[in-house]
């Protein structure tokens, strides 16, 4: 390999590192609601998180069907499902409610899926 390949490639890995890939997604997401952002914080999420933090990383949530369960919306539209089912956009579904009903401060569950109005 020449000494011009070994530079290059050193230069490819620093900017990799350049960036903090969750910052960056979380800025991205709060801009665009685009999904390739929103699986990287996906990803990053954890059970039990506090839910001041998810909201520093995705902003304020697209929809609350009830108190405690947050939608986040998302660039994606899924396609439709057997049987004809309407098409919907895909977005994560943050949920602080525990076992009992009860609203806490910190995740209970979460998943991307699609949601429907």
């Amino acid at each position: 390999m020449s000494r011009a390949h070994v530079i290059l490639l050193c230069l490819i890995a620093l900017s990799a590192c350049g960036g903090n890939g969750v910052e960056d997604a979380s800025r991205s997401y709060r801009e665009k609601q685009d999904f390739a952002s929103l699986e990287v914080l996906h990803a990053h999420l954890t059970q039990g998180m506090p839910r001041r933090e998810v909201e520093r990383l995705l902003g304020e949530s697209d929809y609350s069907p009830t108190d405690g369960q947050y939608y986040y919306g998302s660039d994606r539209i899924s396609s439709s499902g057997e049987g004809g089912t309407p098409r919907s956009s895909v977005g994560l579904v943050v949920d602080y409610r525990d076992a009992s009903g009860a609203v806490t401060s910190q995740i209970q569950s979460f998943d991307l899926r699609p949601i429907g109005e």
